[in-house]
Parts: C-alpha cells; sequence; structure tokens
C-alpha cells in the first residue's frame, strides 16, 4: 500500500489520497489476499496485483490524464519495486478541490 501511495502522490495534479482506517489486519491479508484502507485496495493472485483507489486533484487538472498518469506511475512502480504483474489499476476520482484564495 505505501509503494501504491508513494507513486500516486508523484504525480502532478494529485492533491491527496481518500483517507479513513489505516490498513486492514494482516490475517486479512494473508488469508484473503487482499489489503485496503480507504485510499488503496490491492487484490492479488500468485505474481499477479490489481489496484484500486481513490484520489482528489487540483481544480484545473484534466481528469482524464490525470488518472491515466496515475495509473502509469504507480503500474510502474509497483513492478519495479515488487516484481509483481500488474493486472489493473483503477483510480476513482473522489474529488476536484480547490485553492481559493479570498479577495480583500
Amino acid at each position: 500500500i505505501t509503494t501504491v501511495k508513494k507513486a500516486t502522490s508523484k504525480v502532478p495534479g494529485v492533491t491527496k489520497l481518500a483517507t479513513g482506517r489505516f490498513f486492514d489486519s494482516l490475517a486479512n491479508i494473508i488469508s484473503n489476499n487482499t489489503a485496503s484502507d480507504n485510499a488503496v485496495k490491492l487484490e492479488i493472485s500468485g505474481n499477479d496485483i490489481k489496484i484500486k483507489l481513490k484520489v482528489y486533484i487540483a481544480y484545473g487538472q484534466n481528469i482524464q490524464e490525470t488518472a491515466l498518469k496515475i495509473q502509469n506511475t504507480v503500474a510502474d512502480e509497483v513492478n519495479l519495486i515488487t516484481g509483481m504483474s500488474v493486472i489493473s489499476v483503477d483510480v476513482e476520482i473522489q474529488e476536484v478541490e480547490s485553492t481559493c484564495v479570498s479577495e480583500h
């Protein structure tokens, strides 16, 4: 999960990942071959991995291009670090965040 989060944060326009509970118990990861928190869910089968993640992006970013950059960056990083075959990276844009500056 940490590798996925770090790779996602490298993508320009990503402001943060969804927040929530930290992550599933080790017993759940071992017995179900899944790991997740509110931002990232991993499904592992042998040497294959499916990744689902929820992110916030900055206002003004092209959503489709940003999601594609996230998919490519995460897949490349996970494959490089773990050697696992990334089957899919599903990106859910939770919110587009604006950076409002109040005028005086």
